[in-house]
C-alpha cells in the first residue's frame, strides 16, 4: 500500500492532534506515524480501503 507523508504547520495549542485526527478519519485515511514538533507535525498516512459495515461486495 502506498503511503504519503504530510507536513502541517500550525500555532501550537491543546487539542491540535485531536482536530487533525477528526479531519483525517472520515476520509478513510490511516495515520501510520505522527511526529509533532514546535508549530508543525508530520503525518505518514495511507488510504484505508476497508468496507463499511453492512456493505455488500459486488463481483
Amino acid at each position: 500500500m502506498e503511503t504519503l507523508r504530510l507536513r502541517i504547520e500550525f500555532e501550537d495549542r491543546v487539542g491540535i492532534v485531536f482536530d487533525v485526527s477528526q479531519v483525517v478519519s472520515p476520509k478513510n485515511i490511516n495515520i501510520i506515524s505522527l511526529q509533532v514538533l514546535p508549530n508543525q507535525m508530520y503525518l505518514e498516512t495511507e488510504l484505508c480501503l476497508r468496507k463499511k459495515p453492512g456493505a455488500v461486495a459486488r463481483a
